[in-house]
């Protein structure tokens, strides 16, 4: 049964025995209980449908989805003949400074930068940093396929779907019901030392197991027979064809 903003409204003040401290938020304390769910475990429900990702010439960076978390696989999908590897920051500014160009590979490491922006609600911007620096490109290219895991769907409305799948909700509720008691109830325990009871607890196994049975593996890597198998934590990025770097 798909949980409500209003259902968690119920279960935080039902944790309580009444209502919450006027000085927080109902919404405040459910999209942080979201966040906390998100980052125990890198669910299913978190992957994003694949992006497409485009070059722009003499642009050094590529602007990445609002709600990535993680990047689980990066491939280059335009007929040519480079291909894209993940590298550092500190490997992208080396070559920056160097004289040297490629025209067969892309190095690309993400980073995260001040939105300077005026109207946005100031949250830091996820790009990914590109060397050698496109000659070509007008931002329809789409030379990249991304796959990622996206972040918590802030709810903000009593009629707000929380959107995670059921048998997930045990699990959420008892995070909610944390946070809610660790703030208003804060003396009779932290909400770290409430967290740690979920995170040591039976719900969230069980969970994890649940999740890992849905797909216990993800077969043969391309061009990686001796690697055999790669976990869900294993996260390639995958040499393509993308046009010349150079």
């Amino acid at each position: 049964m798909a949980l409500t903003a209003a259902k968690c409204i119920d279960h935080i003040e039902h944790s309580l025995g009444g209502s919450i401290d006027s000085l927080l938020t109902v919404y405040e304390i459910i999209n942080q209980a979201g966040e906390l769910l998100v980052d125990m475990h890198p669910w299913q429900f978190l992957g994003r449908l694949p992006v497409s990702l485009s070059l722009i010439a003499g642009q050094p960076y590529i602007t990445l989805p609002a709600d990535l978390i993680e990047i689980v696989d990066l491939e280059t999908i335009y007929e040519a003949n480079a291909s894209v590897q993940m590298s550092s920051l500190a490997e992208i500014n080396w070559m920056r400074s160097i004289s040297t160009t490629t025209t067969f590979q892309y190095f690309v490491a993400l980073n995260i930068v001040e939105d300077t922006a005026s109207g946005t609600d100031g949250q830091p911007v996820k790009r990914l940093e590109i060397w050698p620096t496109p000659a070509t490109g007008d931002g329809t290219g789409n030379e990249f396929n991304l796959i990622y895991r996206g972040t918590w769907a802030v709810l903000d409305t009593t009629d707000d779907l929380v959107r995670i799948p059921n048998h997930l909700n045990s699990l959420f509720i008892e995070i909610l019901r944390a946070v809610a008691r660790g703030y208003e109830e804060e003396d009779n325990g932290t909400l770290s030392e409430r967290l740690l009871a979920v995170v040591n607890g039976p719900i969230l196994r069980m969970a994890r197991e649940r999740e890992d049975r849905m797909q216990p593996e993800n077969g043969d890597w391309n061009g990686g027979a001796a690697e055999g198998f790669y976990s869900n934590d294993y996260r390639p990025v995958r040499n393509g064809n993308l046009a010349n770097p150079s």
